[in-house]
């Protein structure tokens, strides 16, 4: 009945079961069309579930230009996972080589709304250093750039972040030694 009043957590729900064979019969491309159908209402989660079923196949052939289409709806309505997605698609673009602009306003708007993907992503963009754009930033800057999401993901309670944002504030290292600190993620 809710799918027919077209509520669309309704319909992602019969779609979830459908792609993982969950009290319905497995259908991948039964899922899609019901993924699709959300999608026509305007549903941010349907528009990653299609972005993601384009992305991978499932159910669908693989359209990496519709995907990103889907995932951008989701985005431009600030859910992160549409964000990381862009973001995602960004660095893949070849335009991405002369400029990360792009890539990074978009996952960098993502881990601000807590995607812990998205801050990953970045640690190890800003940790690396090897874009050629960023030759003209210093080595100091960058590691500031990469601690900045360190500390943001250590605020999401990971683990590994934790210990390291800790261990460098007890150390000095990356960051001015502030013993308060310290002992707030101990």
């Amino acid at each position: 009945k809710a799918r027919a009043c077209g509520h669309a957590p309704a319909i992602l729900l019969l779609a979830e079961m459908r792609r993982t064979g969950t009290g319905l019969r497995r259908s991948k491309a039964k899922a899609f069309r019901l993924y699709l159908e959300a999608y026509r209402l305007n549903d941010v989660e349907a528009f990653n579930a299609v972005g993601n079923c384009y992305q991978k196949g499932l159910g669908v052939g693989k359209n990496p230009k519709k995907a990103r289409e889907a995932f951008q709806k989701s985005a431009d309505l600030g859910d992160p996972v549409g964000e990381f997605n862009v973001g995602l698609y960004e660095m893949d673009d070849p335009s991405y080589r002369k400029s990360p602009d792009k890539a990074i306003f978009w996952l960098d708007k993502a881990a601000s709304h807590g995607s812990v993907p998205a801050m990953r992503t970045l640690i190890d963009l800003y940790g690396k250093g090897d874009h050629p754009a960023f030759r003209k930033k210093s080595a100091a800057s960058l590691k500031e750039l990469a601690f900045y999401y360190r500390e943001a993901l250590a605020k999401t309670g990971d683990p590994e972040s934790l210990k390291i944002a800790a261990d460098a504030y007890f150390n000095g290292t990356d960051v001015t030694k502030k013993n308060h600190e310290t002992a707030a993620l101990h």
